[in-house]
């Protein structure tokens, strides 16, 4: 399933989040649950949810982002975020 959504840069970004945050992003992010009924199947209060998808977001954005400069999709001067 994952692999329909973008080449090999999103999918291994994805791969190298931890498994917590990995199985967060997959439920929200790719399946399209709820918050609510992500929590629910992974047994975690809502609020566990949305810090790890927060934090697994933040990871994606940083990862991906240095994917983009490396590809040459995006340039890596002066203004380019660290």
């Amino acid at each position: 399933m994952l692999s329909r959504f973008a080449g090999g840069g999103v999918v291994e970004a994805i791969e190298r989040l931890n498994a917590l945050h990995r199985e967060v992003v997959l439920l929200v992010d790719v399946e399209g649950f709820a918050y609510k009924d992500a929590a629910t199947i992974l047994g975690v209060p809502i609020g566990t949810v949305m810090s790890r998808l927060h934090r697994a977001r933040q990871q994606l954005q940083k990862d991906l982002f240095a994917y983009a400069v490396e590809s040459g999709i995006v340039g890596g001067g002066l203004n380019s975020r660290s």
